[in-house]
């Protein structure tokens, strides 16, 4: 150690002039790259939070215009057939459901089936490649077999198309029943299309008789939602590898802005996949998420989240829609986060190799000017040496540099002085007390820093006493309130970080409770470990030294519980109360502590212990003295190491003053 210190005491002024400036500026770049990399991240959090807002509308808006349009076509259906415009019977106004049906293309079928005769007609796009629009009718007449015809430029039937070898009674169909059932407009579950095999779903709407009531149809309109929100998503813009997805809350897949289907088998093997099922891995870790914070999909909400997959953030926003349409489907955004990190890590890139040359250039320049300043002051130093050997016949250049060319001309000054020493002898000795007085007064800052220290160590009257007379310190104090605080599973979670990030996240900490201990007025006893120990109503006595280290135990969870730290992400305080009488005292010689003893601590310390996280244990001393100020929740009897079983509450808050 004494041969680090000789090795400073003589470094060249080249390297004290040099080293200061080059830290400086390593300092200064590398906190503005941090706070550049910091802020790109915060702004990407904020992108990403308005982006997921405006792509989740437009979503929202998308399934509104999709599900809205049905409603529309199904009431002009409907006062077509109480109108008598349309015969469904009969055929007659086939032309008007076209007339729809061209108004409104994205539509899979327009029909209405009969409840008296039980026939059905109605108007859709085949299902070939063609896509060409037929009627679709079954009847009586048909021997209630389905026959889909071809249309003429005038929305009626030319010439038949096909005859399907199945019979077909809309009366029969789980869509008919549900709407007859219901009385209403309604939804039909979603189902699989009997020719495209693909996820559908049937806007119902029932006929009366204007006249008697009597119902006469009821009449639907079919999309496909593959078809409808599908090719909406897959062309929305999200990001780069960003997804959306929409499902039931029975996890069935209804539309997907990936490439992965929405089904498996085929024909009529065919059937939905869930979203735990999809080929895309981002769709089932993001079910996965939700289905574990929110225990199930049907309890999902809407939400913005996010969680980790392989690793990397992602970013995500859940909507339930469809209630006041009587659906019920949650609409999933995720975008990744590396899909706007990449250009903030490449700027940052850019600006830590941008620092890097401006940090090698102003070393550079450092080095060129510390020389043109450290030549003239190494020819003083020379000159200085010389004169202090005893040739004083000694004479240096005046430098270009200001604060050099007066240090020059005051050496040469003081060169030509040395003969009026004896003169100046006097002048010395002032100088000389000056010192003296300097060395006096800084002899008082230390002897005050001691003072300090003293009191950082123990309390102030206790501080006073020890000086004023040194020796044992002991004291009995009848209402004492010792409690007991340690971080819940600190042990593990500390294993698996340094020790600096440790002892700084305990700093941080206990310096936040040493300040709740001054706030309250309380008095901090020691730490150990990562456990801390304050008592109330000590050195001095005071009335509300419970009410004070019960407002004190509060504040602690609550400022634990917004404490943020990214090696700490899960921490919580077990805490434990107790009053009574205690011996405090001053032990040791050396190093000195003020700690208390006692049966009192004791029981604290066990509270704590065999206390819960996040939860304040009290025992029954404590309840009856705050219980009409304070609210508890009763524990019951407590199996308490070395006293057997004790009633304990749970503290909850302060009760609010009327």
């Amino acid at each position: 150690m004494l041969r680090t210190f000789k090795n400073f005491n003589k470094l060249p002024l080249r390297a004290v002039l040099i080293i200061p400036i080059v830290l400086q500026l390593i300092t200064v770049f590398g906190v503005v790259s941090y706070l550049s990399f910091k802020n790109g991240q915060t702004a990407v959090k904020e992108l990403a939070s308005r982006l997921r807002n405006e792509l989740t509308a437009r979503i929202l808006q998308q399934i509104t215009t999709t599900i809205e349009r049905p409603y529309t076509i199904n009431s002009i259906s409907a006062s077509y057939v109480q109108q008598g415009d349309i015969d469904i019977l009969t055929g007659r106004g086939e032309h008007l459901l076209w007339q729809q049906f061209e108004v409104f293309p994205a539509t899979n079928l327009v029909y209405c089936g009969t409840e008296k005769e039980g026939a059905f007609l109605g108007v859709g796009a085949s299902s070939d490649a063609n896509n060409v629009v037929q009627i679709h009718t079954a009847n009586e007449s048909t021997a209630r077999y389905r026959h889909i015809y071809n249309v003429d430029s005038t929305g009626r039937r030319s010439s038949i198309a096909e005859k399907l070898d199945k019979r077909y009674d809309p009366r029969l169909r789980p869509w008919y029943r549900k709407a007859k059932g219901l009385s209403k407009p309604s939804w039909s579950d979603i189902y699989l299309d009997f020719d495209t095999f693909l996820p559908t779903i049937s806007a119902l709407k029932p006929v009366y008789d204007p006249v008697d009531g009597e119902l006469l149809a009821i009449c639907g309109t079919d999309i496909i939602l593959s078809r409808e929100l599908t090719d909406f998503l897959q062309g929305l813009k999200i990001s780069q590898s960003g997804i959306a997805f929409i499902m039931e809350p029975s996890g069935v897949l209804i539309a997907s802005s990936t490439e992965d289907p929405l089904t498996s088998g085929t024909g009529e093997s065919t059937k939905t996949l869930t979203a735990n099922e999809s080929n895309n891995q981002l769709i089932r870790e993001a079910t996965g998420f939700l289905t574990t914070k929110f225990e199930s999909l049907e309890q999902v909400t809407s939400s913005q989240s996010g969680f980790f997959l392989n690793g990397k953030q992602q970013y995500l926003q859940v909507n339930r829609f469809g209630a006041q349409y009587g659906l019920d489907w949650i609409v999933v955004l995720v975008v990744p986060e590396t899909d706007f990190m990449a250009q903030i890590n490449q700027g940052t890139r850019a600006t830590l190799l941008l620092c890097l040359v401006a940090l090698v250039c102003s070393i550079l320049i450092g080095v060129l000017i510390t020389r043109s300043i450290t030549q003239p002051i190494l020819k003083l130093s020379a000159a200085s040496q010389e004169v202090a050997n005893g040739h004083i016949n000694q004479a240096v250049d005046v430098s270009y540099i200001h604060e050099v060319g007066i240090l020059a001309k005051s050496f040469n000054k003081m060169v030509l002085r040395l003969k009026q020493a004896f003169s100046e002898l006097e002048h010395s000795n002032e100088v000389l007390e000056q010192r003296v007085e300097q060395r006096t007064q800084a002899l008082r800052v230390e002897q005050e820093k001691s003072e300090q220290l003293l009191l950082n160590i123990l309390p102030q009257e206790i501080a006073s006493r020890l000086k004023q007379s040194p020796g044992t310190i002991a004291d009995n104090f009848q209402e004492v309130t010792v409690l007991f605080a340690d971080i819940v599973g600190f042990t593990q979670l500390s294993s698996n970080i340094g020790p600096s990030e440790t002892v700084e996240f305990l700093n941080a900490v206990f310096s936040l409770f040493d300040d709740l201990s001054d706030y309250y007025g309380l008095e901090k006893i020691k730490t150990i470990g990562d456990a801390y120990m304050v008592a109330g109503g000590l050195p001095n006595p005071r009335m509300d030294h419970l009410d004070a280290t019960a407002d004190m135990a509060l504040a602690m969870q609550k400022q634990v519980a917004d404490l943020k730290n990214s090696n700490f992400k899960s921490v919580s305080l077990r805490i434990g109360i107790h009053s009574g009488p205690v011996v405090a005292g001053v032990i040791g010689t050396k190093k000195f502590i003020y700690d208390l003893w006692g049966d009192t601590v004791n029981i604290a310390s066990r509270m704590e212990s065999h206390g819960e996280a996040r939860h304040i244990q009290v025992t029954e001393t404590v309840y009856q003295a705050l219980k009409h100020r304070y609210n508890f929740e009763e524990r019951g009897m407590t199996a308490v190491k070395g006293k057997g079983k004790m009633m304990t509450y749970w503290l909850l808050e302060k009760r609010l003053i009327d």
